[in-house]
């Protein structure tokens, strides 16, 4: 079976380096298919292309000239557009399995809006020092691969040709691996989180037990952001949403929110979901060094030494409900179900983060909107067996598990 790479180059100051790709996916069996995405015009003699800058922005109705006098900011923004038209185009057709790139800023920007626009399965592998700057920006919510180069991707020298052939090795491997051939329906998504997991396994446990995948997602931002797009794409049967402490970063200031529209009404549309307010009882931040000094007077909670948890206000709690009770008045396919012992392993009776008021601001919120037939009040702490059974319960008329 051939398997075309398409690889990404700004041919105009990247020439070398993106032919080095090429020759080392050729090498291992693929088929390069170079893309230029210079932005400032090719050499005479230079490195040619298979699809050419020219070709890309037919797709995007701008002229080559155009583009050369746009400042460089613009022009980046539209060779990445006139890319991901391209690229994902030549996917979806069958004649690209494969994506790789390299390269700083610029390559990691034009091949972060590619891969977003490729579907999952299809590997995306980049060689950028971005890894270590932004790799938040580079991955977005797509299954993209990073490989760090150690020296900047400038010239061909012992490091860059080492560092270039194993992300071409690795994109050729990836893309000769066919997912498995699904049997039964899509699967039901799960959030998870350290303090929620105890939970999350016995929902998982039974549903497996029904004959259902369940794919479980880490409840880190990019997770959520990953969860949300495959609901959107219609590649899932429901949500279980255990764990929505992605809103507690967005509300509190924390590190890993997932942004404004992580469980917005429209996204998801026609999946069903099951929403529990889990581990909103914290924002979370890296080390302790890395919280900001406005915070100063907040509890804390020390998860491990990359980790540092803050219990989340009354205030907060109340917010966090608001967008959650939003969610399930909007969504006629939508149940809350509210754990009332506590929200997280940190959150129960004697843990450091008890606070009945901060609950009770949290579900009132959440009930104040939602409509009552669909809030679930359930006596138990969210990592009881009880309250995992619960979750389950609400999952058939959702036309989730037991359904036909």
């Amino acid at each position: 079976m051939t398997t075309t790479i398409a690889i990404l180059g700004a041919l105009d100051t990247k020439g070398p380096e993106t032919m080095l790709l090429a020759e080392q996916v050729r090498e291992r069996g693929g088929v390069p298919l170079v893309v230029d995405t210079s932005t400032g015009g090719v050499a005479r003699n230079g490195p040619t292309a298979d699809v050419t800058v020219a070709d890309l922005l037919a797709e995007v109705g701008v002229d080559v000239e155009d583009l050369h006098a746009m400042d460089r900011a613009p022009a980046i923004r539209v060779i990445a557009e006139a890319a991901s038209r391209t690229v994902a185009r030549l996917t979806a057709t069958g004649r690209v399995q494969g994506l790789l790139a390299a390269g700083g800023s610029n390559a990691a920007l034009v091949f972060a809006r590619v891969a977003a626009a490729l579907p999952f399965g299809v590997p995306k592998v980049a060689v950028t020092t971005m890894v270590v700057v932004d790799a938040r920006a580079v991955v977005g919510d797509a299954d993209v691969t990073l490989v760090y180069p150690v020296a900047d991707v400038d010239g061909l020298n012992s490091l860059t040709r080492t560092t270039l052939a194993q992300g071409a090795a690795a994109v050729v491997a990836m893309a000769q691996v066919r997912p498995p051939r699904r049997v039964g329906r899509a699967p039901i998504a799960a959030t998870m989180f350290g303090v929620t997991t105890t939970c999350v396994q016995a929902i998982r446990a039974q549903l497996e037990g029904q004959g259902e995948e369940v794919i479980v997602f880490h409840a880190n931002g990019t997770g959520g952001r990953s969860l949300e797009a495959l609901a959107d794409s219609g590649a899932l049967t429901a949500v279980v949403d255990v764990t929505t402490t992605e809103l507690a970063d967005l509300e509190a200031g924390g590190e890993l929110s997932a942004g404004e529209d992580r469980l917005s009404p429209g996204r998801g549309v026609g999946v069903p979901r099951v929403v529990v307010p889990g581990a909103v009882d914290m924002a979370n931040f890296g080390p302790p060094d890395r919280v900001p000094d406005r915070f100063a007077d907040r509890l804390f909670h020390v998860h491990n030494d990359n980790v540092t948890l803050m219990r989340t206000t009354s205030e907060e709690n109340a917010r966090i409900g608001l967008r959650i009770g939003r969610y399930v008045a909007e969504r006629a396919d939508s149940r809350v179900v509210l754990p009332l012992r506590g929200v997280s392993a940190l959150d129960r009776a004697g843990g450091p983060f008890e606070d009945a008021e901060a609950d009770r601001a949290l579900f009132e919120a959440i009930s104040d909107v939602a409509p009552a037939e669909r809030v679930w009040k359930v006596d138990a702490h969210i990592n009881d067996a009880e309250f995992a059974d619960a979750v389950v319960a609400a999952l058939p008329d959702l036309g989730a598990a037991g359904s036909p």
